[in-house]
This record gives C-alpha cells, structure tokens and sequence, in this order.
C-alpha cells in the first residue's frame, strides 16, 4: 500500500464535523431525523474501530495502515455528508441542531476526542517511523 496521500488529524477532525453537520439533513416527516441518528451512529462505530486498531498496532506500518483505511473510508462519508448538506442546509449550524440530535453529537463529540486523542498518542509514539511520516503526509 503507498503512503503518498496526505492525512492529517485536523482533515479526520474536519471531515468528521463535515459528515455530521451534512448527516443532520436526513428526514422522513414522521421521524424526521432517523436516518442523520444511523447516520452518527455510523460515524462513532467507525471511529470506535479506528480507536481499537491504532490501540492494537504495534509498529508504525500497522499504525499507518489503520490511517489509510480511516481516509478511505472517510472519504466516502464526506460524499454521503455533502448529499446530505446540499439537500438540508437548516442543519449546518451544530450549536442549534434539533433537540433529537443532540445525544447522539454529543456522543460524536465525545468518540471524535478519543479518536483524535489516540491519533496524538501514536503520532508521537511512531513520529519516526517511515510509514507513519507517509501516511501523514
């Protein structure tokens, strides 16, 4: 696998924001937020995993392959959080989400620290390791 791409925590920290704030626009009149909830709960399950396998990695190369796999699959939840946004501009503003959403971003919120919590603790831990400075490039 080539390192090559850039990934760095501020575009994990944007792009999980961007999935949330374009998440927030799923609905359905009768329950209007249901599919942004799966949605954010979708992002912690994959934030979780993320969070065990850098935990479990025991070099740099395993550390950095885990980063490889996050972007990837960001990736495609950035393209679902655009669809999202462009089709529910009301919910952009995260200070004033829906009463309904507010659990499940705060429980975001709170696996986003952890996540980026532990992306500090493995940058420093491998900060030498080549693979790592590939893949954070």
């Amino acid at each position: 696998m080539k390192y090559k791409k850039k990934f760095t925590v501020r575009i994990a920290v944007a792009a999980v924001a961007l999935a949330v704030i374009s998440a927030s626009g799923c609905s359905r009149e009768k329950n209007k937020y249901g599919e942004v909830k799966l949605f954010f709960d979708e992002l912690v399950r994959h934030q979780e995993n993320q969070i065990k396998a850098l935990e479990k990695a025991e070099n740099g190369r395993e550390a950095a392959d885990v980063f490889m796999k996050n972007r990837e699959i960001l990736t495609g939840l950035i393209k679902k959080g655009k669809e999202f946004e462009a089709r529910y501009p009301e919910l952009q503003d995260m200070n004033n989400l829906p009463a309904e959403l507010k659990a499940v971003s705060e429980k975001l919120d709170e696996i986003s620290k952890k996540y980026l919590h532990i992306t500090m603790k493995i940058m420093e831990k491998f900060r030498n390791d080549p693979f790592i400075k590939d893949a954070l490039k």
